[in-house]
């Protein structure tokens, strides 16, 4: 029998049965018994173990003995058949072409020295779901250390631990639950760290986690240094804002005073480190509640520690309750509770621009907020001040809707006087006309239910204001008029002075109509309209009180009217038309 070669021909599945050829150097092939003397040499399948690291999977195998090199295939999730990712003598594979949130299972072959036959089966089973270790960057912050995390797909939370340096590594807070909004990035959570009396330097790391497994490698350690934190002495109010005194830290340039309102977020109040130890705050509100926190900074203005949590805390006093909020003619009326040794209230309201306030001094406890947007709502509130300065925190809010005033509002001369107009306002009946008359104070002339009123009781050359009021359905409380009204000079419309009413002019052409009228004081010039059967036929322009008329084109039988205004100097009319004039013209043999 021919030599031997104990070789496997083809590949042998790990953990199945196959067939074994024994092939001799020639090329033969045996399927016979083997040989009592004789013996197969069979190559085991690689005992590989796997591990995650930050951005790939490691493979490693011990060496398989009579074997220098192996075969390292992969199939990923979906895929049916294994790729060959390379031939090696190493024991050893990292693989960086792995994608997060994949499966992927992998194959290892023992080789022949020639990289052309696989000598061996493969272990079964070699599978993982690749996750790839969560970027994160750290920060100090005025109330701790910030982290903010890279937002990995397929991710759902992300587990953090923390040691100090040389130190065990150990889980701080709970696992972190990854936002679904399509952020790239997120801020995660702010860690308190306790400083102590000298720096302490502190690792993070962070790995992905699915229910309470963590299923990534940990990232690379990220480090920060917390130097200790200067202890608060007090928070007093003075005259002059809150003042916050602290201890002083030896290694620290100077000092940064951060602020809380109520329970919302801290606020840095020093534009720049102050290097003393103790701040006043001049924009401190007195009667609103505040924590104060300080933090050390170094020469470039750096965070050194967070503050000493939760912070000093400075407390309201009592706030004035509103009792009456109505609509009146001219704002909403505002009545509030006294409060005793106040002399001085502040009333907020919002407008369109946000909030407003005004100060109502004396100890008076009523005020009309004047000049506030129609048809919307309103919120008042109240607090007490001590000198300038507010001495309790807001009182309870309320709410009204301010009525609509009258828009488009105009107003013009008119023949019988001055003609005041205006849009109307859904929901309103009735409107309250008000004048002024020069600087005079505003009086009321009228209650009306239409849009418009001519006021008759005008005198020419004087100067009016003008302004409306909206009245709500069955009461007498209206909303703000207009604050200025609108502006008019009344000038009187031209009065007529025996103008000629009837011309004939049979056989003559050249006749023509006497156009007179009173002259109106302050006025030199005037404009003539005139009309044939309803149509306009001509306009002059006159300087006096008369004008002798024909019509350019000839004279036809019938009415002529002609209407007379008040102009300036440039022909701007600036009265209203006089009462039509008719003429009748005939022609008639007489």
């Amino acid at each position: 029998m021919a030599d031997i070669d104990y070789t496997f021909e083809k590949e042998i599945l790990g953990g199945g049965m196959a067939s074994v050829f024994v092939v001799s150097k020639d090329g033969e092939k045996y399927t016979s018994a083997l040989s009592s003397s004789k013996a197969i040499k069979y190559y085991a399948a690689p005992d590989v173990s796997l591990k995650l690291d930050t951005e790939a999977v490691i493979l490693k195998w011990p060496a398989v003995a009579g074997v220098s090199k192996y075969r390292v295939m992969r199939k990923a999730e979906g895929e049916t058949k294994f790729k060959k990712l390379l031939d090696t003598s190493e024991k050893s594979y990292t693989d960086k072409s792995v994608e997060h949130n994949t499966t992927y299972t992998y194959a290892v072959y023992s080789l022949s020295k020639n990289g052309k036959e696989i000598l061996s089966g493969y272990q079964k089973d070699i599978e993982v779901t690749f996750y790839k270790a969560p970027y994160f960057t750290l920060e100090l912050s005025p109330t701790g250390v910030e982290v903010e995390y890279e937002v990995l797909k397929g991710t759902s939370k992300i587990r953090v631990e923390r040691r100090a340096a040389g130190g065990d590594w150990a889980v701080i807070g709970k696992d972190i639950t990854i936002p679904s909004n399509g952020q790239e990035f997120f801020e995660g959570k702010t860690f308190d760290v306790t400083p102590g009396a000298k720096k302490t330097t502190y690792e993070y790391r962070a790995a992905c986690v699915a229910g309470s497994k963590v299923v990534s490698a940990y990232s690379a350690a990220h480090r920060i240094t917390v130097y200790p934190t200067p202890k608060l002495k007090s928070v007093e109010r003075t005259d002059e804002g809150v003042e916050i005194k602290w201890g002083k830290m030896s290694n620290a340039s100077g000092y940064h005073i951060y602020r809380q309102l109520n329970s919302g977020g801290w606020y840095l109040i020093t534009r720049k480190p102050t290097t003393k130890t103790s701040y006043l705050d001049e924009k401190a509100e007195n009667g609103v509640h505040y924590h104060y926190i300080v933090v050390p900074v170094n020469g470039k203005n750096q965070l050194m520690s967070h503050g000493e949590m939760p912070g000093l805390a400075i407390t309201p006093q009592k706030a004035p309750k509103i009792n009456i909020c109505t609509n009146m003619e001219d704002g909403v009326g505002l009545a509030w509770d006294t409060i005793s040794g106040v002399k001085t209230y502040r009333v907020y309201y919002t407008t369109n621009d946000g909030w407003k306030h005004v100060d109502v001094k004396d100890g008076k406890n009523t005020y009309v907020v004047k000049g506030l947007e129609v048809n919307k709502k309103h919120v008042f509130k109240i607090r007490c001040m001590d000198g300038k300065y507010l001495s309790s925190d807001y009182g309870k809010e309320v709410t009204i809707t301010y009525y609509p005033a009258p828009t488009g509002l105009e107003a013009k001369n008119v023949t019988d006087g001055v003609k005041i107009s205006w849009d109307a306002v859904s929901g309103i009946s009735k409107y309250r006309v008000y004048r002024k008359k020069g600087n005079g104070s505003w009086t009321k002339l009228k209650e009306v239910s239409k849009t418009s009123y001519t006021d008759e009781t005008v005198t020419n050359g004087s100067t009016y204001r003008y302004a409306v009021q909206s009245l709500p359905k069955d009461k007498d409380i209206g909303t703000a008029r207009h604050t200025d009204g609108v502006k008019i000079k009344h000038c009187a419309a031209p009065g007529w002075d025996s103008p000629t009413k009837r011309i004939n002019v049979h056989n003559a052409p050249a006749k023509k109509i006497k156009l007179s009228w009173k002259p109106v004081s302050g006025i030199t010039h005037y404009v003539i309209e005139c009309y044939y059967s309803g149509k306009r036929v001509g306009s002059l322009k006159v300087e006096g009180t008369s004008y002798n008329w024909k019509p350019a084109n000839g004279w036809k039988v019938g009415s002529y009217t002609f209407k007379v205004y008040c102009t300036d100097s440039k022909w701007t009319y600036t009265s209203g038309p006089s009462a039509i004039h008719t003429c009748t013209v005939v022609d008639i043999n007489i």
